[in-house]
């Protein structure tokens, strides 16, 4: 009988083993605040060397999911609210935060698009989600249309799961195993076209920031692929903090 050849694991194993750890963190058993075990405890229990334990630590710290703390030890960060709003950069002049409400939400399934493909990283026409969402600051009027796109295959089950269409994506990431890591967005200044000055309640040509955005896990794979229309307000700004 002819056997499937096995399939064998090309990374450096220091970077499988930071990808265990990151799901310790994402499985809740590392808990934001917790003291980690040491190095050489933690290498023992992988079975490997307290050089890749510590190059595997070592690359979470520098991540900012693990911090040190001089003669202390090892602790988790607060990686949901570091990294949870880290991609909505709306402030108000004051460098407030908008208070973003979502004022409609829809889901419909599809084929990737060139441009999605290429922003996910995946197969032209490969199945996909995509989640359109219509917000409104209640304090300065400003309003934004967001159409994300996400694979079927990463997000299985989406659908169905009406609770999550509305959640920012590290909250989404998480609850189907995925953790995000900090990101930037490119931006641009365009004239509104009739779909989107529809759905922001302005005029059509009216000058809109248009915002891309790939969010990828901190393994560097692309989890979505975000378009972006915003008619701010006077007295608000898009400040551009790259993490």
């Amino acid at each position: 009988m002819q056997h499937a050849s096995p399939t064998f694991e090309t990374r450096p194993l220091y970077l499988q083993v930071h990808s265990r750890l990151i799901g310790f963190i994402i499985q809740g058993e590392w808990k934001p605040g917790q003291m980690i075990p040491n190095e050489v405890e933690l290498a023992r229990d992988f079975g490997v060397s307290v050089g890749t334990m510590r190059k595997a630590l070592q690359t979470l710290t520098e991540q900012g999911l693990l911090k040190r703390r001089q003669g202390r030890g090892t602790y988790v960060t607060e990686v949901e609210s570091r990294y949870g709003a880290s991609l909505d950069n709306f402030r108000t002049t004051n460098h407030e935060p908008l208070q973003w409400r979502i004022l409609s939400v829809s889901l419909t399934s599809g084929v990737s698009t060139d441009e999605e493909a290429e922003g996910l990283e995946c197969t032209t026409g490969e199945p996909v989600f995509r989640i359109r969402r219509v917000q409104l600051d209640e304090i300065t009027k400003s309003t934004m249309l967001e159409q994300c796109c996400v694979t079927q295959r990463r997000f299985a089950g989406l659908d169905k799961d009406s609770e999550a269409h509305g959640l920012p994506i590290a909250s989404l990431a998480r609850r189907y195993g995925l953790l995000i890591a900090p990101g930037a967005e490119r931006v641009d200044l365009i004239v509104s076209k009739p779909e989107q000055a529809k759905a922001l309640n302005i005029g059509t040509g009216t000058a809109v920031l248009r915002l891309v955005r790939t969010a990828k896990c901190f393994d560097g794979i692309p989890v979505d692929f975000r378009i972006a229309f915003c008619a701010l307000k006077p007295d608000t700004v898009y400040e551009n903090r790259i993490r």
